[in-house]
């Protein structure tokens, strides 16, 4: 009796072997069971871990599809840029600027040429108030503009020893003393002191802007 379970014990734990390999060498998913002989031979039964994680993370594998974007370039449109033009007329005359950038002196031969739309427009003289306006450029269409600059002035207070008649571009003034300031237009003057028809001296001035330029003249 003893040596017939002794030969099923022996056979059991044979097939239990050749099983063990068998699913080691195919990656079976299932437990694996390892025979430990004991005291007691029992059987003890112990997970496949590696197989499990794979297992799980087969499962846990998610599959994602990119599906690429169409080409969404486009192609900017161009618009033709639209003109007009101006003709600006100064009295006496001025410069010409317009968005900061000069065009010349007045009088012209012809237009400026503009973009159509909203400029900025200065006319500027060395003796006159300056002019400045905002005007619109409308397509294909001239736009006339016609300006008297406002003078502006200063004084000449001058002194002469021992004494002179005073001409200022080509005018009698007066004779010194005179007791009150010359009031004139700013910028260049021409200055002469006469006695009769004899020219004791000359010479070019600048009047200031809304000041007074002051001479003491020893003859």
């Amino acid at each position: 009796v003893y040596g017939a379970l002794l030969l099923i014990v022996m056979f059991v734990s044979l097939a239990m072997m050749v099983g063990t390999k068998y699913m080691n060498s195919h990656n079976s998913p299932f437990q694996r069971v390892h025979y430990f002989p004991r005291n007691n031979d029992s059987l003890i039964v112990q997970p496949d871990t590696a197989t499990e994680a794979n297992s799980v993370e087969a499962e846990d594998t998610v599959s994602h599809t990119i599906t690429p974007k169409k080409d969404s370039t486009s192609v900017p449109i161009v618009l033709p840029e639209l003109y007009g033009y101006l003709k600006p007329v100064a009295i006496p005359w001025a410069e010409i600027i317009i968005d900061d950038i000069s065009h010349g002196n007045t009088p012209l031969s012809h237009p400026i040429k503009l973009t159509a739309g909203n400029h900025f427009i200065k006319l500027k003289h060395p003796n006159r108030k300056e002019f400045s306006q905002l005007i619109s450029i409308a397509k294909d269409e001239t736009l006339k503009i016609q300006v008297t600059l406002q003078e502006v002035f200063g004084f000449l207070r001058i002194n002469v020893n021992p004494w002179a008649e005073i001409y200022i571009d080509g005018e009698k003034k007066g004779i010194t003393p005179i007791a009150d300031p010359i009031r004139l237009t700013t910028g260049e003057h021409e200055l002469e002191l006469k006695k009769g028809e004899s020219i004791l001296w000359k010479k070019t001035i600048i009047i200031p802007v809304n000041d007074t330029l002051k001479q003491t003249i020893n003859l």
